[in-house]
C-alpha cells in the first residue's frame, strides 16, 4: 500500500487562509442578506423596482435591481469557497478541482468588473462634466485615475487567482490528494 506524499506547506497555507477568509465572508454575508433582505421587503424595495431616474447607467440600474441576486450569491460563494477550503485542508481531491473552478470564476469575476466599471465611469464622466458647466467642481480629471487603478487591481488579483489555480493543478500538488 502506497502512502501519500508529503504535505506541502502551500496547500495547508492556503486552506487556513482561505478558511479564514471565507469563514469570516460567510459570516458577514449572512448578516449581509438578513439586512439587504429586510430593507428591501418595504418601501425601499418597491422604490428599486420603479424605473430608474434618467441618466443612471443601465448596468447600474440592472445591479441595484437585483441587489438580493448578488447578496445571495455572495453568500454561496462564500459558502463554496469554505467548504473547498476544508477539503483541501483534508486533501480532498474534489475541493481541490473546486478551488481551481472558485479561481477562474473570480477571474471572470474581475473582467466584468471591469466591464462594469468603464460603463459606470463612462456615465460619470458625461455627469460630472455637466456640474462643472454649471459651475460645480470638474473632478473628471480623476476618473482616468480610477480607470487605471481599477484594470491594475483586476491584473494583480487575476494574476494571484491564475496562478494559484495552475500551482494546485501542479503533478507535484496533485499528487497529495486522495482521488
Amino acid at each position: 500500500m502506497s502512502a501519500l506524499p508529503q504535505r506541502s506547506t502551500f496547500v495547508t497555507v492556503l486552506a487556513w487562509v482561505f478558511i479564514a477568509m471565507s469563514g469570516s465572508g460567510t459570516v458577514i454575508s449572512i448578516a449581509q442578506n438578513l439586512m439587504i433582505h429586510a430593507l428591501l421587503d418595504g418601501e425601499l424595495g418597491q422604490m428599486l423596482h420603479q424605473a430608474p431616474p434618467e441618466g443612471v447607467p443601465p448596468v447600474v440600474a440592472f445591479l441595484v435591481g437585483h441587489a438580493q441576486l448578488f447578496f445571495i450569491g455572495a453568500l454561496l460563494g462564500s459558502i463554496a469557497t469554505l467548504a473547498c477550503s476544508i477539503g483541501l485542508l483534508r486533501r480532498q481531491n474534489w475541493a481541490r478541482l473546486g478551488f481551481v473552478g472558485l479561481m477562474l470564476l473570480a477571474i471572470a469575476w474581475l473582467l466584468a468588473g471591469l466591464c462594469i466599471q468603464a460603463s459606470v465611469l463612462a456615465g460619470m464622466r458625461a455627469q460630472f462634466a455637466a456640474a462643472g458647466e454649471l459651475g460645480g467642481p470638474d473632478i473628471s480629471a480623476v476618473l482616468p485615475v480610477i480607470g487605471v487603478m481599477g484594470v491594475l487591481f483586476a491584473l494583480v488579483m487575476g494574476s494571484v487567482h491564475g496562478w494559484i489555480a495552475w500551482k494546485l493543478l501542479t503533478p507535484a500538488i496533485a499528487a497529495e490528494f486522495r482521488r
